[in-house]
């Protein structure tokens, strides 16, 4: 069912759906809350218009109304009236508005209100007095305006708050955010605020506390026991002035799993012989400005699944640097300046997944560096410098899924360079210099949702059969576009797939003068009466 609605300024397209109760208006231009709002609306989507202000009475037949959309608007100023007749509200997004300082009791008719977000707007200042009625509140965003303190006592008024976002608030001394009466708070972001210091006991009350946003300040360190019988799941550090790994008691912290510490200047040795990390899951180190990893610099981190190391300066990957890791699934390695990829570089690693070594300057490959990765699915290689590849570099990758070597300046590839990955399905050999792939390039390969290979952007004048005779083809989406691919009998076994229906050609080089589809039309041609 779609309405068309007149407003003063011409027509505005808006939609309801009666199933979902949904009442969407996003992006229509619209200066007022529309009149005609179906009364049975549960959700009503007024992001991203022009809308000033909220009338007494504008809202007040929407009785069922529980979602509230307002974002991006242009409101100035809303009062207690606002609201009236919402009894059933338990989501209201009012961010990105120019909303300054709000009336006491603005809120007092939304007792069933769960989710209130207010970030980026112009508040100044806060007072419990603004939050009464809001005992069901759970989420409350403050985020982005230029508050000045949260002043004590404005907590007293949100006795069910859980998740509290104070990110970008303009008070660059914590002393002035005062956090007394929240004990149930389990997500807290102190992001963006320049802090340099966080006193002693500051989050001792919070013994609910799990997940900590601490990034984008100016923090050098944190006291020892400042989450002594905090159950912290989830703390993020990153782009704050650390130089070494926070002296934290983690023998205390024996909950952390996700720690993120990007954007500092932090050495990965700083974590050798650091007690208390072993529950650790997930660590990153992006852009730390880190040029060498030792030996056994992650050893303490025993269940460690995710290691974040892109975006530094690494040049080389010494052997037993995954010492330790024998649980590891995901390894970000992109846009670092390794040059060479030593055999031993990934010994332990037996769990490991995916493996993104793409932006580097790699040029030259041990044949052994991928020996034992037999878990390995996703392999990712793109736009580095090599040239060749060993034979056997890829022998011992019998779960591999994914595989992106494109962008490098390979002339040629091995025979047999994807034998025996019978799950291999997607295989990227775009932007290299190829002049020539193997015939039988895909034979052992046998995954059931069929194979994408790219072979587009090289320098191609033929494809031979992508399986070798008596190899039943599985089916395959070739890419081969921008290659000077010359259309004769060596191309027929590509229009007998296309026939047999194994065969889909995705992208195609383009005829002189013509399209995709002309060049089709010429292997037709060539090949129909063969």
């Amino acid at each position: 069912m779609f309405m068309i609605l007149q407003v003063t300024w011409g027509l505005v397209f808006s939609s309801y759906d009666p199933v979902k109760k949904v009442y969407d208006a996003r992006g229509q231009g619209l200066t007022e809350i529309p009149a005609d709002i179906p009364a049975e609306t549960e959700q009503l989507e007024l992001h991203d218009n022009n809308i000033t202000s909220i009338p007494t009475g504008a809202l007040s037949n929407l009785g069922h109304l529980k979602r509230l959309f307002l974002p991006n608007n242009l409101l100035s100023d809303i009062s207690r009236e606002s609201f009236s007749g919402l009894d059933s509200l338990e989501y209201l997004d009012l961010g990105s508005n120019k909303l300054g300082n709000f009336p006491d009791g603005v809120f007092s008719t939304l007792n069933q209100l769960e989710n209130l977000y207010l970030l980026e707007n112009q508040m100044t200042d806060v007072s419990a007095e603004q939050f009464v009625g809001l005992d069901s509140l759970m989420v409350l965003s403050l985020a982005g305006n230029p508050l000045g303190s949260i002043p004590e006592g404005t907590s007293t008024e949100l006795p069910s708050l859980i998740t509290l976002y104070l990110a970008d608030i303009g008070i660059p001394d914590i002393n002035a955010v005062n956090l007394a009466g929240l004990d149930q708070l389990g997500t807290l972001s102190l992001a963006g605020n320049g802090f340099t210091t966080i006193p002693v006991g500051y989050f001792s009350h919070l013994k609910s506390l799990r997940r900590l946003f601490l990034h984008h300040n100016q923090l050098t360190d944190l006291p020892h026991d400042i989450f002594n019988e905090i159950p912290l799941m989830y703390l993020d550090l990153g782009h704050n002035s650390l130089t070494s790994l926070p002296d934290i008691d983690f023998p205390q912290l024996h909950t952390l799993q996700y720690l993120d510490l990007s954007g500092n200047m932090i050495s990965p040795n700083a974590f050798a012989g650091v007690e208390g990390l072993h529950n650790l899951l997930f660590v990153s180190l992006i852009d730390n400005g880190i040029d060498s990893i030792e030996a056994g610099s992650f050893a303490t981190l025993k269940h460690l699944v995710q290691l974040y190391l892109l975006g530094n300066n690494i040049s080389q990957i010494s052997p037993g640097m995954s010492e330790g890791l024998d649980d590891l699934e995901y390894l970000y390695l992109q846009m670092n300046t390794i040059s060479v990829l030593q055999e031993g570089s990934f010994s332990n690693l037996v769990q490991l997944n995916e493996l993104y070594l793409h932006k580097n300057r790699i040029s030259e490959i041990s044949e052994g560096v991928f020996e034992g990765l037999t878990n390995l699915k996703k392999l990712v290689l793109n736009d580095n410098q090599l040239r060749e590849l060993p034979a056997g570099v890829f022998r011992h990758l019998e779960s591999l899924e994914t595989f992106d070597i494109s962008g490098n300046q390979l002339v040629t590839l091995p025979p047999g360079l994807f034998s025996e990955k019978p799950h291999l399905s997607k295989i990227i050999l775009g932007r290299n210099q190829l002049h020539s792939v193997p015939t039988g390039l895909l034979t052992g390969i046998n995954p059931e949702s069929g194979v994408i290979l790219n072979l587009s952007e090289n320098q191609l004048e033929t494809i031979p059969n992508l399986f070798s005779p008596g190899n039943a083809p599985v089916h395959v989406q070739l890419y081969f576009g921008e290659n000077p691919v010359q259309i004769d009998s060596r191309l027929c076994w590509m229009w007998e797939g296309v026939q047999d229906d194994w065969l889909t050609l995705s992208e195609v080089p383009v005829v002189e003068g013509g399209e995709g589809a002309d060049w089709v039309r010429q292997l037709e041609d060539t090949c129909s009466g063969e």
